[in-house]
């Protein structure tokens, strides 16, 4: 620019550079689709273990199938959204076992979750609370 001094140049560019990243601290959004799906399908899960339809069950399944692929679609992978899918998992999984007499599941899950995020690893009780889902639908829960 013509009669600018070098000094107005870069205090402007510099004033420039900050605004550009502006946003990039910014907290990672709670409420998107993906965290709204695992919730529901949190709250149909336990719905159906307080007596609720087995269609409950098939809902809180779905969703645990959905809320992940709606994330990598839409661009919304978040760490919260990570870590919220994963402890549900574990409370479901849990608390079907607690459902089918097995009691003793409780603490495994829990290492298990606890040990493979401390070593990197994404948990992966997800498959193990569809199985005790689709178990205690066979016993006619």
């Amino acid at each position: 620019m013509v009669g600018m001094s070098a000094q107005a140049w870069r205090a402007m560019t510099g004033e420039l550079e900050q605004l550009e990243h502006v946003g990039a601290d910014a907290p990672e959004p709670i409420v998107t689709t993906p965290n709204l799906i695992t919730l529901s399908g949190y709250a149909a899960g336990l719905y159906w273990l307080a007596g609720g339809s087995p269609a409950w069950a098939l809902w809180s399944l779905a969703a645990d199938e959905l809320d992940g692929e709606s994330a990598r679609a839409l661009g919304q992978s978040t760490a919260l959204g990570d870590a919220l899918d994963s402890s549900v998992d574990m409370c479901m999984a849990a608390l079907i076992g607690l459902k089918l007499g097995l009691w003793w599941l409780m603490p495994i899950t829990l290492f298990i979750q606890v040990w493979q995020r401390q070593h990197g690893y994404k948990p992966t009780i997800g498959s193990a609370r569809a199985i005790l889902t689709l178990r205690a639908l066979a016993k006619g829960g």
